[in-house]
């Protein structure tokens, strides 16, 4: 401290670590920015549908990883004429249906704990000569939910669904794993083909449902 001294004449070497700093700074504000975007967008699109798009996004950021598997994988029937999003322990099997030409439909069920179940059920009707499609759907929409759920229609809502005619019904007064349920259904007629993707869940909101639906595609 008393003396003198002299300092060393600057090399460079701090400065390229400073660099370093920098840059690894903005690559993680990048990250952030990304994550608050992507947090947005999941918002906007009500956390339902195809989430390709979220994705493609995310795969451009500097910095995040591609999300991690989450247990759904692509469904592929070729004899339903259609391809879906469920979970990757999905099982075929058959369920009985009084309003199908051969008394059962087609069924791909998935179950989440014992909290919520997941169908696509497909099968082959006929309805009354002349009567529309949204009044056959209706009918099928009553006979599904007192037959199939035993249950009750609570609430029915007309729509259309991939270019077809289309109804979305919940049903009340059901059971799931000895607890109070209910069941969120989309039944769509493509030709005399009939389609029942449902929800079966002790949570009213049905949280799995939209995903469900939105990631069905016909294919045939």
């Amino acid at each position: 401290m008393s003396g003198s001294s002299t300092i060393p004449a600057f090399t460079g070497g701090s400065r390229v670590s400073i660099d370093k700093r920098a840059g690894l700074g903005s690559l993680m504000l990048i990250a952030v920015v990304g994550v608050l975007a992507i947090g947005v967008l999941a918002l906007v699109m009500g956390f339902t549908g195809s989430s390709d798009f979220v994705d493609n996004i995310r795969e451009k950021i500097p910095g995040l990883s591609p999300v991690d598997n989450d247990g759904w994988t692509t469904l592929d029937d070729p004899s339903g004429g259609f391809v879906a999003d469920m979970p990757e322990d999905h099982q075929k099997m058959f369920v009985t249906f009084s309003a199908a030409a051969n008394g059962r439909m087609d069924q791909w069920a998935s179950v989440i704990g014992n909290e919520t179940e997941l169908t696509i059920s497909y099968g082959k009707v006929a309805r009354v000569d002349g009567q529309s499609a949204k009044a056959a759907l209706a009918d099928f929409a009553d006979v599904w939910a007192t037959t199939t759920l035993q249950g009750e229609v609570d609430t029915t809502t007309e729509t259309t669904f991939r270019g077809f005619e289309a109804v979305e019904v919940d049903v009340r007064d059901l059971t799931y794993a000895d607890e109070i349920a209910s069941a969120r259904a989309l039944l769509t007629l493509k030709g005399d083909t009939l389609y029942v993707i449902q929800s079966l869940s002790v949570y009213p909101d049905h949280p799995q449902y939209g995903r469900l639906v939105g990631g069905f595609q016909f294919t045939a």
